[in-house]
């Protein structure tokens, strides 16, 4: 084995430097493939921005009027419908049960049917 490295030393540079530059390519490939646009990571941010607001009672227009702006943002990309966003179970509680608060304080106040 020795003696065949010693004999085609050329060959076997040439070999490991296009696996070498292969491996360094795929690595790449796969880090660009699964970046995330940066429509949805602004989305992702203010969503986490929006929840925990929420959670702490500190919502305001302006903190709505940023969720609404990344939202459109997002909806800018040609690719919007297949965009998926996750939500724990606790942030959809949590979504869901202030949306129905609301909705029964309005409607305690003759504003909703």
């Amino acid at each position: 084995m020795l003696q065949f490295a010693k004999n085609n030393k050329k060959a076997l540079i040439v070999v490991g430097a296009a696996a070498g530059i292969a491996a360094v390519g795929a690595g790449i490939y796969h880090k660009v493939k699964n970046r995330e646009p940066e429509a949805v990571t602004k989305f992702k941010a203010a969503l986490k921005e929006y929840i925990a607001a929420i959670r702490t009672g500190q919502m305001n227009v302006g903190l709505i009027d940023q969720m609404m702006v990344s939202l459109d943002e997002l909806k800018k990309r040609r690719d919007y419908e297949r965009i998926s966003i996750q939500l724990s179970t606790e942030e959809l509680d949590l979504l869901v049960n202030r949306i129905s608060e609301f909705f029964r304080t309005l409607e305690c106040w003759g504003l909703f049917i």
